[in-house]
């Protein structure tokens, strides 16, 4: 038995090793967006900022930065390469679909769209998806250090997956993001408003 074959047939279901996980990640993400914007309507005023700053701080973070919370929960539950990057994603997927909704209910579909390369949209986006990148070489790491000498640490995909990270994290901050932001903007008026 070669050891795909053997891998294969010790793989646990889809169910439990992504629906799962994504689940609690999506979880999390529902209960700190209900607590957030629910807490606009408790009437105690300190209860009412610590609510809002506390959890509001949560969220944002959650957003940013779910992938590190959530990466090594699809590894321990067995997913494949594919599975773990979209299931680490996917709170930020989810947030990113939210605000092109809500982008939706005043301009156009496509302008809404557009919006998820403002630079901090985009950037959460990019740190996101370089955070699966370094947490995939992670767990390499540590699945070597448990002994498996066979597997590759340094691999082609995380490895560009930290590349587009920082390149484009390095073209949208460059200049105190001025450049970036006019570029946007130059676009945004020749798609939209030529």
């Amino acid at each position: 038995m070669t050891r795909e074959t053997a891998q294969a047939a010790a793989e646990p279901p889809f169910f439990r090793r992504f629906v799962v996980p994504a689940s609690f990640g999506l979880g999390v993400l529902l209960v700190l967006f209900e607590t957030y914007y629910s807490s606009w309507y408790i009437e105690n005023r300190a209860l009412h900022w610590l609510l809002t700053d506390v959890v509001g701080a949560l969220y944002g973070l959650y957003v940013l930065f779910s992938a590190l919370l959530l990466y090594p929960l699809f590894v321990r539950r067995g997913a494949r390469p594919g599975e773990r990057v979209l299931g680490a994603l996917l709170p930020t997927l989810v947030w990113c679909a939210k605000e092109v909704l809500r982008m939706a209910e005043l301009f156009s579909f496509g302008e809404s769209l557009f919006f998820l390369l403002f630079p901090i949209h985009f950037n959460i986006l990019l740190i996101a998806f370089g955070l699966t990148g370094i947490c995939e070489i992670a767990s390499r790491m540590l699945q070597r250090r448990k002994g498996d000498i066979g597997i590759r640490v340094w691999t082609f995909f995380p490895l560009l997956a930290i590349a587009v990270m920082l390149a484009m994290s390095i073209l949208t901050n460059f200049d105190g993001g001025v450049s970036y932001f006019f570029l946007y903007n130059d676009l945004y008026r020749y798609l939209f408003l030529s």
